[in-house]
């Protein structure tokens, strides 16, 4: 069963250019790093996704055990 996620009253707590600063503040701490795949993902992207856009952490996963075989 899918986990629907309901966005919480006041969810979107960061104005428009407070995205844009902490989005610019990320390109500049991390533009010249040679970051792995991991490190990219918790860097850069989940601050993203929960600071920037306000995606509750209950709604992402990071991986979903795959049983083997195709």
């Amino acid at each position: 069963m899918k986990m629907v996620c309901m966005w919480p009253d006041g969810a979107l707590v960061s104005s428009i250019m407070n995205g844009h600063d902490i989005a610019a503040n990320l390109v500049a701490q991390f533009a010249t790093r040679d970051l792995n795949e991991a490190d990219t993902r918790h860097q850069i992207i989940d601050p993203l996704l929960h600071e920037v856009l306000s995606w509750p952490r209950e709604c992402v996963n990071c991986e979903e055990h795959v049983h083997p075989g195709y």
